[in-house]
Formats: structure tokens, C-alpha cells, sequence
């Protein structure tokens, strides 16, 4: 398809040019080329546009200056980037590149991806509840050793999903669940192993509460090495690394993070201990139900924002922007 309005050369089933954006015309209309001095603007841009799509996620699209598949103009004629999207097209991911947030634009964002996809982060979320569920069938200790260590296992991939799930909508592409389990899967090993050795590093530290420093250990220990999953999942890092990693990012923001951190648990603190004490109380089994129906809505939340978080801290600490992002992902599937 020949586009009427520069003469780019583009694929039959193109519905935008893709080196000036305008919708796709009739075959037997007669091109129009644009000027001289406005193709070369279009071909300076060419050489600073992202070969992924942040609006559609098409890749491998041409270093053109819009994505020939939904029209987004991936840069301006000055080769800086643009979130332009026609109306009928406009999608959920961002277009324009990560931006400094507050706890605010944590929270809402948070509320605003959770909204995209509720189904894809509560069947992630739900999974590691199931063997503690099955467990309420078999009330015997040795079944209820194996249901909680499975349980375990499975909350540090849910975890890992959640963060590639978010990962991937910033990158241009629709959250899966099988997509995010198999990339959790593929990394199971590191992050059940950083799971086991946090917990072991926090009881160990609660055990010191008959010091009295306990308490401000767990704490500390829980903010610093909060972004391991993320380091694993879109980093790819391994045991050590992740948790290197993290206390870098986490390095000289403790406060801040603490503080945003609080105000993420605090969310569903309150309610979980209401219902625990109002069916917990009545009977104990509705009380284990209500507990794995609250924590399936309360992961994603949690790991949605500290997701967030990590992009901000990669953000300031570094140059860290949504191509880099979808390098990445990308490359988890080579």
C-alpha cells in the first residue's frame, strides 16, 4: 500500500503509514509526496524511534516515525517522543516515558492497573491460596506441613507473575496469566530460594524482640530487600545479585520507601483484622477462608505498587525509560 500523502511503501494490511502516521487510504487514490523539508525532518526522526510500539506492543515495526499498525506517532519531527493515539484506538499502556511519583501517583496508578485487569492479577493472586484451602479437607499435620510449604513455593512465583504482568503493560503488551506464570516459572528456583532466605532473615531478627531490637530489624530488613522479585523478574538476576540489588535502590530512600510502604499495607491491615476477629471468632474455617480472600486481593495490590516503586527508584538512580523496559522483557524470551 503506497500512502497518499508522503509515498511511503507500506504493508497491504497496514491501517497507518508508518513513517507519517495517516490513516490508510483507498489503493486507486493518487499519492501525494510531502515536500522536501518535511521528509527530512520525518527521516531525522526515524533514526531515535523505539522498534516496540508503547501504545499496540507491535514488534519488530520498522525505525519509522509511527507504528503502522494503530497510527502512533512514535516521535516528532524533532525525534522527541509523543503519546498522540487516534481515539478509536487509544489503549491502557503508557506512551510517554516514566516520570518522577509521589505516594499519590503510586496509589492511583496502582488503582488504575489493578482496574485494567482485575481478572489477570486475582487468578495469579489465588493460586498460592488453593493448598491451603485443599488443606481444610485433609486436617492432619503431616498434610498441613506439605499445603503450607507448597504455599510458600507458589506465593514467590505469584509474586514474580504480578511483577511481569505489570512489567509486560509497560512495555506495550496485554497482560497474560499464563504468559506471566511461565516467565515466574522460569525463574521459580531464585525467587523460592531469596522467598525462603527472607523469612529465615526475619525470624531470626523477631527472635531478638526479647532484646528489644526485634521489631526495627524486621522492619529494616523488610524495606530494604522489598524490590527482589522485580530484580529477578526483569533483570533476571540471580540470589545474591537481587538482593544486592535492592538494598542499592533502596540505598539512602529507607524513609520515604517505609512511609509509602506503610500506607500500601495499612490498606488492607485494618479490614483483614476486623474479619479475622467477626468470622475468626464464629468459626474457625469461615475465618481461613476470609483470610485467602483477602490476601488474594491484597497481593496483587501490594506487588502492583512495589513494582511502581522500583521503576521510580530505577528512574531516579539511573537512565532507566520504557525502551529500556521493554529490552528487557524482550530479551526473557530468548
Amino acid at each position: 500500500m503506497r500512502c497518499s500523502q508522503c509515498g511511503s511503501n507500506n504493508p497491504e494490511n497496514a491501517r497507518f503509514c508508518g513513517n507519517c502516521g495517516l490513516p490508510a487510504t483507498p489503493p486507486d487514490e493518487p499519492p501525494v509526496v510531502q515536500p522536501e523539508e518535511h521528509g527530512q525532518h520525518r527521516r531525522e526522526a526515524q533514526t531515535a524511534s523505539p522498534v516496540i510500539c508503547p501504545n499496540c506492543g507491535i514488534t519488530g515495526i520498522p525505525r519509522d516515525n509511527a507504528c503502522a499498525s494503530c497510527g502512533n506517532e512514535i516521535a516528532t519531527r524533532y525525534g522527541a517522543p509523543v503519546s498522540i493515539q487516534p481515539a478509536d484506538l487509544a489503549g491502557p499502556f503508557p506512551t510517554s516515558d516514566f516520570e518522577r511519583r509521589g505516594l499519590g501517583d503510586f496509589m492511583s496508578e496502582t488503582i488504575r492497573l489493578y482496574r485494567l485487569h482485575p481478572r489477570v492479577f486475582l487468578s495469579i493472586a489465588v493460586v498460592p491460596q488453593l493448598p491451603g484451602l485443599a488443606g481444610m479437607a485433609l486436617p492432619s499435620l503431616a498434610a498441613e506441613v506439605v499445603f503450607t510449604i507448597v504455599g510458600l513455593a507458589l506465593a514467590a512465583i505469584a509474586q514474580g507473575a504480578v511483577v511481569y504482568a505489570v512489567a509486560a503493560m509497560y512495555s506495550g503488551a496485554a497482560p497474560s496469566v499464563a504468559v506471566s506464570f511461565r516467565r515466574a516459572f522460569h525463574l521459580g528456583l531464585t525467587l523460592v530460594i531469596c522467598q525462603v532466605l527472607l523469612l529465615v532473615l526475619l525470624f531470626s531478627s523477631a527472635l531478638l524482640i526479647i532484646i528489644l531490637i526485634g521489631i526495627p530489624m524486621v522492619l529494616y530488613f523488610l524495606v530494604l530487600l522489598a524490590f527482589y522479585p522485580q530484580a529477578i523478574i526483569v533483570e533476571k538476576m540471580g540470589v545474591a545479585a537481587s538482593f544486592r540489588r535492592s538494598a542499592a535502590l533502596v540505598k539512602g530512600d529507607w524513609w520515604r520507601l517505609f512511609g509509602i510502604g506503610f500506607c500500601y499495607v495499612i490498606v488492607f491491615a485494618v479490614p483483614l483484622v476486623l474479619a479475622l476477629m467477626i468470622s475468626g471468632g464464629a468459626n474457625p474455617m469461615l475465618g481461613v477462608m476470609v483470610s485467602a480472600l483477602i490476601a488474594t486481593v491484597a497481593m496483587p495490590w501490594m506487588f502492583i505498587g512495589a513494582t511502581l516503586v522500583y521503576f521510580d527508584l530505577r528512574l531516579r538512580k539511573e537512565d532507566f525509560t520504557l525502551e529500556t523496559l521493554a529490552r528487557e522483557i524482550s530479551d526473557q524470551s530468548r
